[in-house]
């Protein structure tokens, strides 16, 4: 499952504290992945964009309680239209790469 967060771009270092503490314990953001996007790409300026793939409860329950304090899960029509851009880009970075060694 995708979770999509937004993120006051005030709260950047926040964030970056909790993606990057304890990087080796059993769960951790280093270990369960992710991605932070530039607002501004989706029409949300002076944001941040977080996207995490989780694939059980523990983890789901983990990201919610470690964000809660700084930042607000996107969901609904918004949520698909940000993973529907983020998916669109990633794929034209595929193709662009590719074309490079010639594929």
């Amino acid at each position: 499952m995708k979770l999509l967060f937004i993120i006051d771009n005030s709260k950047k270092k926040e964030l970056d504290n909790i993606l990057k503490a304890d990087p080796y314990a059993e769960i951790s953001f280093s270990k369960i992945g992710y991605t932070v996007r530039d607002g501004m790409h989706f029409d949300k300026n002076g944001k941040q964009i977080l996207m995490i793939d989780v694939f059980d409860d523990e983890k789901r329950k983990f990201v919610m309680d470690k964000l809660k304090e700084i930042a607000e899960e996107i969901t609904g029509e918004d949520k698909e239209k940000i993973l529907k851009k983020i998916e669109e880009e990633e794929s034209a970075a595929q193709t662009g790469f590719g074309s490079l060694f010639g594929q």
